[in-house]
């Protein structure tokens, strides 16, 4: 199921309070209209699928866990986020617009740190 777009003068308010331009949250993407680009959809898109496959709230678990551990390690707000394997999987294919055709399973695991 493809996620259902939101970006709207309500979003371009409430986005930035929270410190981002786009947010994930099943089965809808909420992006600033400045944001609504291609690859800022597919990045959000790719975060539905993970959140699909891992039944949405053991996804919003592990996120927060991964970026816990990130900011445990010393690495400041933004490096924790980056180093999130979901958020690594994401950046690493947003501009391929055909990742979600052919994407394995549960593949935000081979970002996993070793």
């Amino acid at each position: 199921m493809p996620p259902i777009i939101i970006c709207n003068r309500l979003t371009d308010k409430l986005l930035p309070l929270a410190g981002c331009a786009g947010l994930a949250l099943y089965p809808f993407v909420f992006l600033l209209s400045t944001h609504n680009t291609p690859l800022i959809r597919n990045h959000e898109a790719i975060h539905i699928r993970q959140q699909a496959e891992e039944w949405i709230v053991l996804f919003y678990i592990r996120y927060l866990y991964f970026w816990i551990q990130g900011r445990r390690a010393g690495l400041n707000w933004d490096e924790a986020y980056r180093a999130i394997p979901y958020e690594c999987e994401a950046y690493a294919n947003e501009d391929n617009l055909f990742y979600l055709d052919n994407r394995p399973k549960m593949a935000w695991k081979t970002f996993l740190p070793r």
